[in-house]
């Protein structure tokens, strides 16, 4: 019975693949390993967005604080209320509000707000290049 199979196969011709398949097997593995990098830049950016967004909450009220502490609230207050005041000392005046910013809690804030920005335009960036409907890809 064997030898049925032997002949049957030395009759056959060879099956040759086709000239352009390892190029294709190629390019589909590449397309994979690409797939899997974006994945990892999609948890990497999801865990920053995330981290950015909790770091938010302390961050405001770390600039409260130094607004509330350096005393730039009562030295805005006399802008509004007594309009003398601000006529006769508005250098003093512009230079104690420029003191009294809490200047470190500010660009705490401006980074971390950038941080969140930045994320969440990269992961939207990532997300519409990973979720691609599939009769995109190319097929074998």
């Amino acid at each position: 019975m064997s030898k049925n199979y032997l002949d049957l196969f030395s009759i056959l011709p060879p099956v040759e693949p086709a000239a352009d398949l390892f190029d294709k097997i190629n390019q589909r593995l590449q397309q994979h390993q690409r797939l899997i990098a974006r994945k990892y830049r999609l948890l990497l950016l999801s865990v920053t967005l995330g981290t950015s967004l909790i770091a938010l909450i302390p961050t405001f009220r770390l600039v409260m604080t130094g607004f509330t502490e350096s005393g730039f609230s009562q030295f805005l207050s006399l802008i509004f209320s007594d309009a003398g005041v601000l006529a006769a000392y508005w250098e003093n005046l512009a230079f104690s509000l420029l003191e009294s910013l809490p200047i470190a809690s500010i660009l705490t804030l401006l980074t971390v707000v950038f941080i969140f920005f930045i994320s969440l335009k990269l992961l939207i960036k990532n997300l519409q290049i990973i979720f691609i409907p599939l009769n995109k890809l190319t097929r074998f």
